[in-house]
């Protein structure tokens, strides 16, 4: 039961996170968006601790792009 508690999230950030930019940060969030959600499919095909871990780490990293995007693109009025 955990996968779907795990798609659910990342849907629901990935919609989230495509409310708050415009501009650079659109396109940035974007392409994030895209991997993010083809890693949780993957994650939705063949379940396990490893591909979760994988996912888990990968949604830091999306977060650090996103914020920075919207950061660099505040700044630099992108």
């Amino acid at each position: 039961m955990t996968v779907p508690h795990i798609a659910a999230h990342a849907l629901l950030m990935a919609a989230s996170s495509l409310l708050a930019v415009d501009g650079f940060a659109l396109i940035i969030t974007l392409i994030c968006n895209v991997i993010f959600m083809a890693l949780c499919v993957w994650l939705w095909q063949k379940p396990s601790g490893p591909n979760a871990w994988k996912l888990y780490k990968f949604s830091n990293y999306y977060l650090i792009v996103v914020f920075f995007s919207l950061a660099l693109g505040g700044t630099l009025g992108l």
